[in-house]
Formats: structure tokens, sequence, C-alpha cells
């Protein structure tokens, strides 16, 4: 009947925990996680000639390294190289459950694409800057401008030390090094955020059509879009922001 002004406690701790727990599962299967996107990343870049070929060039389907093979003696003469099923490459570096945990798939995720990862990626962003604006109040499209530089800490001689996200701000008159006070709990959203944000750039640096600058490289967006061989939006200008989706 009454809009309540604020977020009711109960609401706010739940949504607070369940974005830390996508953040600390991400944390801690990091190295897994990197290690499988960077065999992918190398995969096409093999039966394509290099990553930049794979990005650019027309999608292949006998290319496509997550498949079975469809023939005898593949790659004797293309070089092609067939790895099976994605899903096997999950297990191998040990996401599979962590893909299957926090992204829709089959519940034995033997069809588990590709696709899906990238999906679980930014589905990573997507929690670290929900979690961040929970803590700093910032608009949506504040949050989203944040880059992996953002969180700094200030030493204040009553308070000590404080935890501050920098970034741009759309309030009253722009500014692009707005500061905002904050837990340091954001650390593993940044720190998780920051992780993807690099994977991806190893993808936007290497296709020309993105425009990576030299800055963009050194300290990318904490969010953007699936920049990978695979994902359909891998060919759209960094500087183009992607509109995120609503908070709820």
């Amino acid at each position: 009947v009454v809009q309540t002004p604020y977020i009711p406690p109960r609401i706010w701790t739940y949504q607070v925990g369940r974005l830390r727990e996508c953040l600390e599962d991400y944390l801690a299967h990091r190295d897994q996680v990197e290690a499988c996107y960077q065999f992918c990343l190398d995969a096409y870049a093999h039966n394509y000639g290099s990553l930049q070929a794979a990005l650019t060039s027309k999608p292949i389907q006998s290319h496509r390294p997550f498949r079975d093979s469809p023939f005898r003696n593949p790659g004797v003469k293309s070089g092609v190289k067939y790895h099976g099923r994605f899903a096997a490459t999950a297990a191998r570096y040990g996401v599979d459950g962590l893909l299957r945990r926090w992204i829709e798939c089959p519940s034995d995720c033997e069809d588990l694409e590709l696709l899906q990862l990238s999906s679980y990626l930014t589905l990573i962003q997507y929690a670290g800057i929900a979690y961040i604006a929970t803590f700093t109040l910032q608009r949506i499209e504040e949050a989203t401008s944040l880059r992996t530089d953002c969180l700094l800490h200030e030493v204040d001689e009553k308070y000590g030390r404080i935890a501050i996200i920098r970034g741009d701000t759309t309030k009253t008159a722009p500014e692009d090094d707005a500061r905002w006070p904050t837990t340091p709990s954001v650390q593993v959203a940044v720190d998780a955020a920051s992780s993807v944000s690099r994977l991806r750039m190893l993808c936007a640096a290497a296709n020309p059509a993105i425009g990576t600058t030299a800055d963009d490289q050194a300290n990318p967006y904490l969010f953007d879009r699936a920049f990978e061989p695979w994902a359909a939006t891998s060919g759209h200008s960094y500087s183009v922001r992607k509109k995120p989706v609503s908070f709820q």
C-alpha cells in the first residue's frame, strides 16, 4: 500500500549475502577459471591461426574447437584440433560445478556450452557492480563506469583507514574524479570483477575493431561486454558502454 523509502534490512542482508557468496565462490576458483579461459582462447587461436583472426574472421563451423570431430583424421591438412565437448574441458579445469551452481544448465551438464562460461563471467561482473553499488549508493551508470583502480584507501586522523570508491559521477555536474566512502568489504567485488575484466581485455586488445587505448588496456572497466571469439557481441567498440540490466 505504501512504498518503503528504504530497502528493508531483511532484503538488504539477503542480497548482500548472496552477492558476496557468488563473488567469494569465484575468487576461490579464480585460478581454475582463468586457466580454463586461457585454454579456450588458445584453442581458438590455434584453429584460426591467431587470436586476432579468431576474433575478426567470419565464424567457421569446422574451426570450432569444442566439438566432437566430424572427420576420421582431423587436422591432417588444416591443422584444426578438436577438444570434444566443452563440458569435458570444464571438468578438467574444475569449473563445471561452479558453472552448474550459478548458471542455468542441464542437470548433468553434459551439454554445457562455452557460451555458459561467458554468461558466468558476465554474472560475476554484474554481482561485483551490484555489491559495490549496495555500499556506495551510486547510480547504475556510475557503478558500471568504474575501472579496476577504483578502490582507494585514505587515512583519517580520527577514523583511521577509510575505503573510497573513485569514479565518474552524473550528479548535478559531471565529475570524472568523484569519491564515495564505502566499506573495505568491497575489495572482493573489485578483485573478482577486475579478474574478469582483465581476461576479457585479452580479447579486446587483440581485436582492432574494439579500439582499446593503452589506458584501457592498463586499467579496464570493471563492467564490459563479452569480447570472446565465441561470443556474439565480440565486435562492439570498447568506448560504447554496454547498457546494464536493472538492479532488480
